[in-house]
């Protein structure tokens, strides 16, 4: 359809649905060619667990209330920001650092470059990334204001988490990895963000920490020292060892929903996709099979262990193994596979998306060893009884054995954290 006087001026509405804990409906008129295409699905009303409480008092706001109540309910065109820095770029466009003129208040403007956008099926995925984020409201996860586009980019107005990346955090100390008690932190800050998402029927699907912001500012404190002995912090260290120390009261943000599915049971319940990102991947996603909001669990057990030991367990030195992996098996736009397995091995699966061009130099192998793990972990730097607890509860192999995330929140590790 052609653009009209209203998208040529890119003034364009910015739908603010209500937050997923309010809302019965999940479906928006975003149709970006100016369709009307509705799409709903019911949802249920979660009830506010303790640790979300928990979560609400270390961000000082509560869910959907604050701050940022006024900026999420304006319409914006382009002129409506005075853009600065660049945050990112990506394949299919940048992130700028910007500042919304009514309000004065510091965003992330994302441009996403239209012509990036091949096919209907990209437009959909963006589409139901916006659809999915756009209602979250939760202290540990990032915020998206709204929306609008003109003829060439399509804009998304986010939350700015000004710590940046947390790998980029990870990547500077020595040994790339931080100090026990401030992974345990962030495990639990991250651990309530997915237990938020599964209340709401969402499922992630590419937790790491390279879609982990810090809100917050670095002080000079937190930048790299020399290690201490066996990578601890000593005594008396105001700096950062080879296990770093981040600051103790920054909040983590999940971001980045691009593999995001809405998945209420039982119709939708099973996924077939192979996406996310190779070291992060589940064993059954690897072997082809339909799988569930566990994936999201897994991940928290290979995230906790990259935090405590540099490197994920199934790391590789060979090729880039963290770019984003996918295949779509025959899932279209995300219909429920209805429980079926698919019979994809972990080789045609590799062979697919080598084929795709999706995957690099030493995948293969990191999918063979994620194939073969029986659930025996090994921790080449020291940690306490509790930690090697977690992770293992949470890195099983089969999916219907992985502890809960409520069970996970209640573990002694996290729960030595609560009050902190």
């Amino acid at each position: 359809m052609a653009e009209n006087a209203t998208t040529q001026t890119a003034v364009v509405k910015s739908v603010i649905g209500p937050q997923y804990p309010q809302t019965t409906v999940l479906g928006v008129n975003q149709n970006h060619n100016g369709g009307s295409g509705r799409r709903s699905s019911t949802l249920k009303t979660p009830t506010t667990t303790a640790t979300e409480s928990h979560a609400r008092r270390m961000s000082g706001s509560n869910l959907g209330q604050g701050p940022d109540s006024s900026i999420s309910s304006m319409k914006w065109s382009a002129s409506d920001f005075v853009v600065g820095r660049p945050l990112g770029r990506g394949k299919f466009g940048n992130v700028y650092l910007a500042r919304e003129s009514r309000t004065s208040k510091s965003v992330a403007l994302k441009v996403i470059f239209k012509n990036s956008l091949t096919g209907g099926k990209s437009f959909n995925l963006l589409r139901r990334e916006v659809e999915i984020q756009i209602r979250l409201r939760h202290p540990h996860i990032l915020r998206l204001y709204g929306y609008f586009h003109d003829p060439k980019s399509c804009f998304l107005v986010l939350e700015w988490a000004s710590g940046g990346e947390l790998y980029k955090h990870l990547k500077a100390l020595p040994e790339n990895r931080l100090e026990e008690s401030l992974a345990a932190q962030y495990m639990r800050q991250v651990a309530l963000a997915v237990q938020y998402l599964h209340a709401c029927h969402v499922i992630h699907r590419d937790i790491k920490p390279e879609n982990l912001l810090l809100a917050g500012d670095l002080p000079p404190s937190a930048a790299p020292a020399t290690a201490s002995s066996h990578g601890r912090r000593s005594s008396g260290s105001t700096g950062v060892g080879a296990a770093g120390v981040l600051p103790a009261d920054h909040v983590l943000k999940l971001c980045d929903f691009g593999w995001a599915v809405h998945a209420t049971p039982p119709d939708q319940h099973w996924r077939q996709t192979l996406c996310g990102t190779a070291e992060y991947l589940s064993p059954e996603m690897v072997a082809g099979k339909p799988y569930d909001r566990t994936v999201d669990v897994w991940a928290l057990g290979i995230l906790a262990y990259e935090l405590l030991q540099g490197k994920t367990p199934f790391y590789v030195p060979e090729g880039e193994n963290r770019g984003a992996v996918s295949m779509d098996r025959g899932e279209g736009r995300e219909g429920g596979a209805g429980g079926k397995g698919v019979g994809v091995t972990a080789a045609a699966a590799v062979a697919a998306a080598t084929e795709d061009g999706d995957m690099k130099k030493g995948r293969e192998e990191v999918y063979a060893r994620i194939a073969a793990y029986e659930g025996a972990l090994t921790f080449p730097y020291p940690v306490s009884v509790e930690a090697r607890s977690f992770v293992s509860a949470l890195l099983v192999p089969d999916p219907q054995d992985r502890v809960s995330l409520d069970a996970a929140l209640r573990h002694p590790w996290l729960m030595e954290e609560e009050d902190v």
